[in-house]
């Protein structure tokens, strides 16, 4: 799309400069003959291209006057979050003023969806990573996980769909705000973005030390659970064969290939605990995982 949308204006070169688990940074590099306005309209037409195809024009070289009006059209009224976190650390209103985020309409690629209605939206539901005490985002196993995740609500009457790729490179996350911002904010849902799965089944001692293994190399599951014993480790996306054959790698045996499915949902809120039992179903990198009011006898089933 960038490149279609600058065609005519100027050459596009582009690399792969960051990859992450749930997508990669392209560096855009434009190449072109024109005034001032030439070059505004060229970035005006590729950053308008990058927010309608639902990802994020932000990364490790900031934002800046030339960015902010684009990166604040990818959360809309959500901008409230960030407005409030620098008056935490900027009281005073003094650092990079107008330069960060402007006032905006948000240009979302992602329809909000209402799931008493639509169900669960163009992907699977993440509501099964409910709350856990101390943790940051609801949806994910621990706050330095970044999934690609769509959480949809309204924020003082507006629509807003955040949760751009890669979530990883795309400023501070305003996901957890949505969550517990005020009166005037709601959530509405929140899902994976779908796509083609693989899942293995590994027969490994202690099984969820095992899974907290994944997570500590830097591997983050789309499915990781416990069955009948064994760990049930599932990747998505067109890397999904290389991802598991390195979860095989770090638990020293080879998995047994199973038909890929969606994680289950957890019902109520978590809590993390030192060591892993019977009750367990997930887990941190640091915590195991168990429902705060569920039995031994329910969850052994």
């Amino acid at each position: 799309r960038v490149r279609a949308a600058v065609r005519g204006k100027a050459l596009v070169m582009a690399h792969l400069s960051h990859v992450y688990p749930e997508g990669g940074c392209i560096y855009f590099s434009f190449a072109g003959k024109g005034d001032r306005a030439a070059y505004q309209a060229t970035w005006a037409a590729a950053l308008d291209a990058v927010v309608e195809s639902g990802a994020t024009v932000t990364h490790h070289h900031g934002v800046g006057e030339l960015k902010a009006a684009a990166a604040s059209a990818e959360v809309g009224a959500a901008v409230r979050g960030w407005q409030a976190a620098k008056a935490v650390f900027d009281p005073e209103g003094g650092m990079n003023t107008g330069r960060l985020f402007v006032p905006t309409t948000a240009r979302s690629p992602h329809p909000v969806v209402d799931p008493a209605v639509d169900g669960v939206g163009p992907g699977e539901s993440l509501w099964g990573f409910d709350p856990v005490e101390g943790e940051v985002l609801p949806w994910a196993r621990e706050a330095w996980m970044a999934p690609w995740a769509t959480v949809r609500g309204v924020v003082g009457g507006e629509d807003v769909s955040l949760g751009r790729a890669p979530r990883s490179a795309s400023g501070p996350d305003l996901r957890g705000w949505l969550w517990r911002a005020g009166d005037d904010v709601t959530v509405s849902s929140a899902t994976s973005h779908q796509g083609a799965g693989a899942a293995a089944r590994f027969a490994v001692d202690a099984p969820w030390r095992a899974a907290q293994a994944l997570l500590r190399a830097d591997l983050r599951p789309a499915l990781l659970e416990v069955e009948d014993g064994e760990l049930c480790v599932g990747f998505r996306g067109p890397a999904r064969a290389d991802f598991l054959a390195r979860a095989a790698e770090v638990l020293g045996v080879q998995g047994r290939p199973v038909a890929w499915r969606a994680p289950r949902r957890r019902g109520a809120g978590l809590v993390a605990v030192a060591e892993a039992d019977a009750r367990c179903v997930g887990v941190t990198s640091h915590h195991f995982l168990r429902p705060a009011d569920a039995t031994e006898d329910t969850w052994r089933t």
